[in-house]
């Protein structure tokens, strides 16, 4: 997809690999923290409406929804960052979750996009309907001279 497309993309925004390498350094170690930060990069990157749902109402609400209260969100660069979990949280159900709700995420926000793209293209089509009924008019202004007969009050008047 090229960098300057204003519409949405054509694939599901999801999550492709965990970056190992910005997990705690003390994991499966005795004084491992039980919930920490993981970072997970998308398959590409976020629309704004994406974005906005992913870590708006919406979001924190399908995480409640499914028991992940305590999993805060937020977006750096392409990078999701999954706050207050843990890896065994996202192997046993979290990861589903995720990619259960950038799926919804994507459709809904394509849907809304495929709806103003329809709106966009009808007004278009109603402007150039517009836009030939004004130039039908047009075409139908002469100003050629056509001899017309005065009435007495511009008879003999340098109008003629």
């Amino acid at each position: 997809m090229s960098g300057t497309s204003t519409g949405p993309p054509t694939n599901r925004l999801g999550l492709t690999t965990i970056i190992t390498g910005s997990l705690p350094r003390e994991l499966r170690t005795p004084t491992a923290p039980s919930r920490y930060p993981v970072e997970a990069v998308f398959s590409r990157n976020p629309l704004p409406d994406e974005a906005a749902m992913l870590l708006g109402a919406e979001g924190r609400r399908f995480l409640d929804e499914r028991g992940f209260a305590q999993v805060v969100l937020a977006i750096a660069d392409r990078r999701l960052i999954v706050g207050e979990t843990s890896l065994e949280q996202l192997r046993d159900e979290l990861a589903g979750v995720l990619g259960e709700l950038l799926g919804w995420i994507s459709d809904a926000v394509s849907v809304e996009h495929d709806g103003e793209l329809r709106r966009l293209r009808e007004a278009g089509r109603a402007e150039e309907a517009r836009q030939a009924e004004v130039d039908a008019i047009v075409e139908t202004i002469s100003f050629a001279d056509v001899p017309r007969s005065f009435g007495p009050a511009l008879q003999g008047s340098s109008y003629r």
